[in-house]
């Protein structure tokens, strides 16, 4: 490795993989990982140092003093290996700037020390998605789906108000009532019953009043 002979040292990695597990799988980690070869591939130095984490806690202490004084490996060293590749992994999912890419990393990688980023970044992504549609529907399954993330109070509140705009946007008082009922819980119930009361009632007499009342009972006006 130490010259970039990866065909080679890949070949004898294989070939002592049953004999030295650990080593073995995790040269072949290394290699996987490294893009300057055409063995390159994150999903294979996982896999590879994963089972050589494996083989290494099935050692026995002397051993893993020997491999120490003569590899210059330990356990630190493994995970550091891991740690690496999923930094990577998350450096190939920011360049292709996708959800699916990002919730990939997430999902195979919570070890990851930089974990949290690939949060956030994946929240920022899925909330300017969700505000470019700019519907009560892509809010709602933005909030829904993401209710952790710092965007979440922002696009429940837009999805509440564009939901209310949706429903009503004729304006006549069977709408806003149909909003009451479907949404009773949603912010902007008191408006459309205030709009219920201005529609209903526009000349402010008792005649109008009465019917107002029997008709709507419920209506805080």
């Amino acid at each position: 490795l130490g010259v970039h002979d990866y065909f080679k040292a890949k070949e004898l990695f294989e070939k002592s993989i049953k004999s030295d597990p650990m080593l073995s799988n995790y040269g072949l980690s290394v290699i996987f990982s490294r893009n300057n070869n055409p063995f390159y591939q994150l999903d294979s130095a996982y896999v590879c140092i994963e089972r050589s984490i494996t083989a290494y806690d099935a050692l026995k202490n002397k051993d893993r003093k020997k491999i120490f004084e003569e590899q210059a490996l330990d356990l630190d060293t493994l995970k550091a290996q891991r740690q690496h590749i999923a930094s990577l992994a998350l450096d190939v999912a920011i360049d292709r700037n996708t959800v699916p890419a990002l919730e990939y990393v997430i999902r195979k990688y919570p070890f990851s020390d930089r974990y949290s980023e690939a949060v956030s970044r994946r929240d920022e992504l899925a909330f300017n998605l969700a505000a470019r549609q700019n519907t009560w529907s892509a809010y709602k399954t933005f909030a829904d789906t993401y209710p952790e993330a710092s965007q979440a109070k922002l696009a429940r509140e837009r999805y509440e108000k564009l939901l209310f705009e949706q429903t009503t946007k004729g304006g006549t008082p069977e709408q806003y009532q149909a909003f009451v009922r479907a949404y009773p819980n949603n912010p902007y119930v008191p408006l459309a019953e205030k709009c219920i009361f201005e529609l209903t009632t526009p000349d402010k007499n008792l005649e109008q009043f009465t019917s107002f009342v029997r008709l709507y009972p419920d209506n805080p006006y």
